[in-house]
């Protein structure tokens, strides 16, 4: 099984994200087939907007769109991806560990999903994965100036890059993207067609980007999880504000510490580079959340926090 350059194996964070879409899936089937049987509630929805709190803008396309209920994860579901999640993400990663979290994870899902016990199996197969460089990328895309247009994705559904790929309308839509991140100050290019968030951030390493932190975990996570699409995070070029942005996800949402969560961008885009003031930002978001590297004074509690999506701590 290949590595980040974190020393993360990263197709088992992937699988992570996937089990909770697939959750998320399930739930939203049964809630379906629930509504069905029951009348529809008479009047509207106050909580159709997201909290923006100092966020410059948000301009939302499909308007209308329900807002997703809360993610109610089986208990025993809960417990083994927990306990998943952190032999994933805690260095140094034992292999063994991983494995054996993963085949009770297996079984936890196959018994709170009897009827899906083919797309479990799949799901928690050894290398479903694990991926390879597409045949027939020519090799001028992959050098620098070209990546560094380019929008990469670093967890399923979570994409960073420059402006460049927020302004190409097909490809937003042929990677899944509904809703776009943008952390410098311009207007949303498509605003009847995805949701969006605006920051006006600064990349100087005195700007004070960790007040954005709370609003953007929600607007990604809505995403990634809620909505089962995908989000691009971008800023001019897709080097310093956009993956610290995605960072800070990364660290609340997998419990990481900010080293790890940056080395994980890199290893997916690796002209990322937070500037040193953002840098030490995320470090110390990741000590408010009681994250520690192993072995660390005052490590975080062996418990971790579970990986509730209405997660407000």
């Amino acid at each position: 099984m290949s590595l980040s350059h974190s020393g993360l194996p990263s197709a088992e964070i992937e699988r992570v994200f996937a089990v909770l879409r697939f959750v998320s899936q399930q739930q939203e089937a049964s809630s379906s087939s629930l509504s069905s049987l029951s009348l529809p509630a008479a009047g509207g929805s106050e909580g159709d907007t997201l909290n923006a709190g100092t966020v410059a803008a948000v301009a939302k396309g499909k308007a209308g769109k329900k807002v997703s209920d809360p993610l109610i994860i089986p208990e025993d579901v809960q417990n083994k991806l927990e306990a998943f999640r952190m032999a994933v993400t805690n260095i140094p990663v034992q292999m063994e560990a991983v494995q054996s979290a993963r085949a009770a994870l297996r079984t936890a899902l196959r018994d709170a999903y009897p009827n899906k016990l083919e797309d479990v199996d799949q799901l928690c197969g050894c290398n479903v994965f694990l991926k390879a460089t597409p045949k027939g990328t020519p090799h001028f895309m992959l050098r620098d100036v070209y990546a560094l247009q380019a929008m990469h994705e670093v967890v399923p559904g979570l994409y960073v890059g420059s402006y460049h790929p927020a302004s190409e309308r097909e490809l937003l839509h042929r990677h899944k993207v509904t809703h776009v991140l943008c952390c410098i100050d311009v207007m949303p290019r498509f605003p009847s067609e995805f949701t969006y968030m605006k920051i006006s951030a600064q990349d100087m390493p005195g700007y004070n980007i960790a007040k954005f932190f709370p609003q953007t975990f929600e607007f990604i996570e809505d995403a990634l999880i809620k909505q089962h699409s995908a989000v691009l995070v971008h800023c001019g070029a897709g080097i310093s504000r956009a993956p610290t942005i995605a960072a800070a996800y990364l660290i609340k949402k997998l419990r990481m510490t900010a080293v790890a969560a940056i080395e994980l961008i890199q290893s997916r885009r690796h002209v990322a580079s937070p500037n040193l003031g953002f840098r030490q930002q995320l470090r110390a978001y990741q000590e408010e959340l009681g994250i520690y590297p192993e072995g660390a004074e005052g490590a975080r509690p062996r418990a971790g926090m579970p990986l509730r999506i209405n997660n407000k701590g």
